[in-house]
């Protein structure tokens, strides 16, 4: 429905950790309707919490082509 709208729809995160942005980068790239994504809000923390997962150079993404989204929580930092 959204692709026959015509719609320009966006993707954002506000302080979610690289688990919760992988899934919505995943989302993104799958559905394919998504003009925007803004899934940039790890980087504002001070530590990552996240083991694996995709990757980020600069404005690139890179995701692993693994089961689920790849990444893990490190409990012994939370």
């Amino acid at each position: 429905m959204v692709k026959e709208s015509g719609l320009n729809l966006m993707i954002d995160s506000v302080a979610e950790t690289r688990l919760a942005t992988g899934a919505a980068g995943h989302l993104a790239a799958g559905l394919g309707c998504l003009k925007y994504a803004s899934i940039s809000s790890p980087i504002l923390l001070s530590e990552d919490p996240v083991v694996g997962g995709y990757e980020v150079s600069g404005s690139d993404y890179k995701f692993i082509n693994s089961r689920g989204q790849g990444g893990f929580l490190k409990w012994d930092i939370l």
